[in-house]
């Protein structure tokens, strides 16, 4: 199982779940079956088992490359924390600097084993870089917290802001708020969000940073009061099912529809409640719903989509259930 997918300065970075590891292929364009320069959270690319240390990992779910400050997020999901990697450290070493979310890098609770706070974590899903703020979702909190203290996170830091939930001791699901948000992602000073248990994605037309603002926009339900998979209906453009992953080149947004197994592109970020996407991929119309379109794996199908990338001519899709990355140019 794939779940996240970042490309930036050359290289590709795929969080290889199951696998409990992040690959980095060294190239911006990975050929089909190319091997991986390096796993991070593995002593080597044959190993795969789950631990907690420095330089393991444990079901990392999220990775995000920051050109800028040189580091690597890991959203470490089975180990409660993310992890951060100096670039140049993480190819040579594989050993991240710290453990956001964790007293140390040898701990692994969920919440730190008492309730949530500024300073914990329990299953972050997601991880994503909006100027000199890292944006987590932390899924099993129901939340997403961001971090904004002037530079991005080297160390150990405290939260600035919760999203989602009146307090950082709060951790309910909520339609109003959020259930299970798995992605982030920061474009143009917007914030888009991912609040994949609610059916749905939110989009903040500016960067929340004090308060808990309501989002601009909702994509996948006509409103933000009673979100159901589907709207409760069919499956057309406009609905959405269990959405957790998102990626934009700046001006088209894409959704892996995880549920649906499809993926979702709006050609540009839409700025109304419900909008239909443009295109749906991985179905041969917009009401098909089936894994891999009610046949096998093809060039073309999905079986439950969730990592995404997509840039000026490229989308790359981590086709979860068919153990896979798919790359469609042009």
């Amino acid at each position: 199982g794939t779940l996240s997918i970042n490309a930036s300065g050359g290289a590709v970075l795929i969080a290889d779940t199951g696998n409990h590891r992040v690959l980095v292929f060294e190239t911006f364009s990975p050929a089909s079956g190319a091997s991986a320069s390096v796993a991070l959270g593995q002593v080597d690319l044959t190993s795969s088992a789950p631990a907690l240390a420095a330089t393991r990992v444990s079901s990392p779910s999220g990775v995000v490359a920051d050109p800028t400050s040189a580091r690597i997020y890991v959203a470490d999901r089975g180990n409660h924390r993310v992890m951060t990697y100096s670039a140049a450290g993480a190819l040579s070493t594989g050993a991240a600097g710290a453990a956001i979310g964790q007293a140390s890098a040898v701990d692994g609770s969920a919440n730190r084993g008492g309730a949530p706070s500024a300073a914990t974590l329990s299953g972050p899903s997601g991880v994503e870089v909006a100027g000199t703020a890292l944006v987590v979702a932390d899924s099993q909190n129901h939340r997403v917290l961001v971090y904004e203290g002037g530079s991005l996170p080297a160390t150990h830091r405290d939260a600035t802001q919760v999203l989602g939930q009146s307090s950082f001791s709060g951790s309910t699901p909520n339609g109003r708020r959020f259930n299970q948000p798995t992605d982030a992602l920061a474009v143009q000073g917007r914030l888009i969000l991912a609040d994949t248990a609610n059916h749905r994605i939110l989009i903040y037309n500016s960067m929340p940073l004090s308060g808990d603002p309501e989002p601009d926009v909702v994509l996948g339900q006509a409103d933000r009061v009673a979100p159901q998979s589907h709207r409760g209906g069919g499956a057309p453009a406009a609905t959405l099912r269990l959405p957790p992953g998102l990626a934009t080149d700046g001006t088209r947004l894409a959704a892996a529809d995880s549920g649906n197994h499809r993926v979702l592109i709006w050609l540009s970020i839409p700025s109304a409640n419900g909008a239909a996407a443009d295109v749906v991929l991985g179905q041969s119309s917009a009401a098909g719903i089936l894994a891999n379109a009610g046949g096998a794996p093809s060039a073309s199908t999905f079986h439950s989509p969730e990592g995404i990338f997509v840039d000026s001519d490229r989308l790359l899709v981590a086709d979860r259930d068919n153990n896979r990355v798919l790359i469609f140019t042009g």
